[in-house]
């Protein structure tokens, strides 16, 4: 009966043991861990990079912009939703790596936009509209 007894009780020291790891586990889950992504892809970690900085229109950026008529509201967007075109990015780039960001507008519109990304800023370098057949724009 001794041994029976003693290996009863082992087995509820591991039974406890088990299930406190699991609530603790549980309960680091939600009030660390669950916003946040450690697998992200490298696109996403651009564009994360992009988004964080302070977002800077160059005097060119904005005219093409403005002749497109594409809104600082839309460029903000494809940082979430567009994707990186890494065959029109420069990422070696010195001071500012520049990368390609493409997707569609709210309206329709299948834009490309260069962004600088610098140390503190996201500098928008130009805007193209990749629907046009003929640039219109008339920026120095």
């Amino acid at each position: 009966m001794i041994i029976g007894e003693k290996k009863t009780k082992n087995v509820k020291r591991v039974s406890l043991f088990v299930f406190g790891a699991l609530i603790g586990s549980l309960a680091m889950y939600f009030m660390v861990f669950k916003d946040k992504s450690y697998f992200k892809t490298p696109e996403q970690t651009i564009k994360d990079q992009l988004k964080s900085r302070a977002f800077v229109l160059t005097k060119h950026g904005a005219c093409r912009m403005e002749c497109r008529g594409i809104t600082e509201q839309e460029i903000k967007q494809l940082f979430i939703n567009g994707s990186v075109n890494y065959d029109k990015s420069e990422v070696h780039e010195k001071p500012c790596k520049k990368y390609a960001l493409e997707g569609k507008t709210a309206d329709g519109q299948n834009v490309r936009i260069i962004c600088g990304l610098c140390d503190l800023e996201t500098k928008i370098i130009t805007a193209i509209d990749l629907g046009l057949e003929k640039d219109t724009c008339a920026c120095d």
